[in-house]
């Protein structure tokens, strides 16, 4: 992990972002990273520990940091972002196609640091029934420990206020990863 302060590299399409916090977190909360729309390959590091890297540039993502945050102490995060330059392709599709790469690694939104309950939301998918009309969510949890967890989910046209429908349930969480 580069120890210097945050540099820009445009002509190698590379970027590096430093964060050092403190951590409030009660105990038997999870920490996690939470990462949107950044483009295009970000590596991150915690405490100079090599955390994963995560590749994409409209997605969101998170790293799980339960366990790993010093509590009550400075914690150092270092983030590196490269995005591809010159002609390229990338799942299929070509870098004439996905203009926005030209501008060489970005940050959309900001990254946070947030804590969550004993439980997370790790990934929801979404099965839409066009002839019925109805929509199947599946979510993955992390979960620390076997028990109920409570959940809420809401369906926005487009962002608006107006709650088209809305679902609550309890589910019983394996200890670890599982899907409901």
């Amino acid at each position: 992990m580069p120890l210097d302060g945050r540099t820009v590299a445009p002509n190698v399409g590379e970027l590096w972002l430093y964060n050092e916090f403190v951590p409030d977190a009660p105990a038997g909360s999870r920490v996690f990273l939470e990462c949107a729309r950044q483009q295009y390959l970000t590596t991150v590091w915690l405490n100079g520990r090599r955390l994963g890297e995560h590749r994409g540039s409209c997605d969101r993502f998170s790293f799980d940091l339960t366990g790993l945050v010093q509590g009550g102490a400075t914690n150092r995060l270092a983030m590196n972002l490269r995005s591809p330059r010159g002609a390229f392709k990338v799942d299929g599709n070509s870098s004439r196609e996905m203009p926005i790469w030209g501008s060489g690694p970005r940050v959309q939104v900001a990254p946070v640091v947030r804590t969550h309950g004993p439980a997370a939301i790790v990934d929801v998918a979404t099965h839409p029934d066009l002839r019925t009309g109805r929509l199947a969510l599946e979510v993955e949890l992390d979960a620390a420990a076997a028990g109920p967890v409570d959940l809420s989910f809401e369906v926005r046209e487009n962002g608006r206020a107006a709650v088209l429908q809305s679902l609550r349930q309890t589910v019983q969480a394996a200890a670890g990863r599982s899907v409901h």
